[in-house]
């Protein structure tokens, strides 16, 4: 029997916020008109990610669902410390910072890739460098991200990628 843990509108929001992310990547100082629409896609997805953790009553959507997870994070380290690996169904307490500090970022990055196309601010070296700069650490985050799914995918012997393909355990 499967359990669901990821709701079909997230995965297609997952998968699409990755896809958005390696376009603007690969796009970056080689398609200027590509790189900025995947940015005003990606900008778009972080509203609807906001929105549906603000309105979602799905446990692994809701955002004040998930936030309360985080009281449990002295408790579930402790555990982790011990060696032992406790399952969850959807976002573990780190996996819930993880997931929030990708959203800031990434709204931070698409905030500040809007904002050179502002006459005001085009061509600002100190701009384009913040912008550049906090990419490269959203592009951190996601590497911890992803190991973090493969850790806990090995660990807890559950495939955390088939989970957010197939959307349930």
């Amino acid at each position: 029997m499967t359990t669901a843990v990821w709701t079909l509108s997230q995965r297609i929001l997952h998968w699409s916020i990755v896809l958005c992310i390696v376009v603007a990547w690969v796009s970056a100082g080689e398609w200027d008109d590509i790189h900025e629409w995947s940015g005003y896609v990606l900008f778009a997805q972080i509203g609807i990610r906001i929105l549906m953790s603000i309105f979602s009553q799905h446990p692994n959507a809701n955002g004040a669902k998930m936030l309360r997870k985080l009281l449990n994070l002295p408790a579930y380290l402790r555990q982790l410390k011990k060696g032992r690996f406790v399952k969850t169904r959807g976002l573990s307490p780190t996996g819930v910072i993880t997931v929030v500090s990708l959203v800031v970022v990434m709204f931070v990055v698409n905030y500040t890739g809007l904002m050179l196309t502002f006459d005001d601010y085009v061509g600002e070296p100190w701009l384009e460098e913040l912008h550049a700069d906090l990419f490269y650490y959203s592009l951190a985050l996601v590497a911890l991200h992803v190991v973090g799914a493969i850790l806990f995918s090995v660990l807890q012997n559950e495939n955390k990628f088939k989970d957010m393909i197939t959307g349930g355990k």
